[in-house]
């Protein structure tokens, strides 16, 4: 079972920001205000926007999401004209950095290539409030050993967690294992216990929980945190 304790670096809080501008003054009247909620499916990566049809003479829509910072194009998707004015138009754009910022772009074409374009930022993490799962690490399957298949009456668990997810550009991981619970009188120990890999050795039979710390080396603020049940029997 996947644990996890996460704190986001914190990116620029911004609110919304909503304009329209008209390139061509017989343009197509855009919409005021772009919406955007976080996805029901993917809520770390996806978000849908919606905005008003406010025009009876577009051609079509064209929505465009990029980097607010660099200017990169995410993705540009090409909507058809709606008839009439007054419905609500919706899209879904997938693939999204969680703790980025992003702006959305609605341009409102006519059948000339003249548009009206509106525009609005909107970052996953700081505008819908989704924690961003940079770094998840996971222990596997609950454990049970046999004291009976040893040759000196002392079991010897390999822990080798693995690394399930990592956005944070730093490869060297370091871990903190610990006892949460065990049989009274115990005698067990992790060696080493301050590595991602360890191994656990113990000559008390029970059941054991033992957790894991573990964290990017240079990035000590994403700490993943796991556990495993290990039940030994005589």
């Amino acid at each position: 079972m996947i644990k996890f304790m996460k704190k986001c670096s914190l990116a620029l809080l911004v609110s919304p920001i909503v304009f329209s501008s008209l390139a061509i003054a017989d343009a197509p009247e855009g919409p005021s205000y772009i919406g955007a909620t976080k996805s029901l499916v993917n809520e770390t990566s996806s978000v849908r926007l919606s905005f008003l049809d406010n025009a009876n003479n577009e051609d079509h829509y064209e929505v465009i999401i990029q980097d607010y910072n660099s200017g990169a194009v995410h993705a540009t998707k090409s909507l058809n004209a709606v008839l009439g004015s007054g419905s609500y138009i919706y899209e879904t754009v997938n693939g999204l950095e969680c703790n980025n910022l992003y702006k959305a772009v609605v341009k409102t074409f006519g059948s000339n290539g003249e548009y009206s374009e509106t525009e609005r930022v909107f970052n996953i993490h700081t505008t819908f409030g989704v924690s961003c799962d940079d770094f998840i690490v996971d222990i596997g399957d609950d454990i049970t050993a046999s004291l009976s298949d040893t040759e000196n009456g002392t079991v010897m668990i390999n822990l080798n967690p693995t690394v399930v997810q990592n956005n944070t550009g730093e490869d060297y991981i370091k871990g903190y294992w610990s006892v949460v619970s065990a049989p009274e009188n115990y005698n067990g120990t992790f060696i080493p216990p301050y590595e991602f890999q360890t191994t656990f050795v113990t000559e008390t039979p029970g059941v054991y929980v033992l957790k894991l710390q573990a964290y990017p080396l240079n990035a000590a603020e994403a700490i993943s945190v796991d556990t495993v049940t290990l039940t030994v029997i005589e």
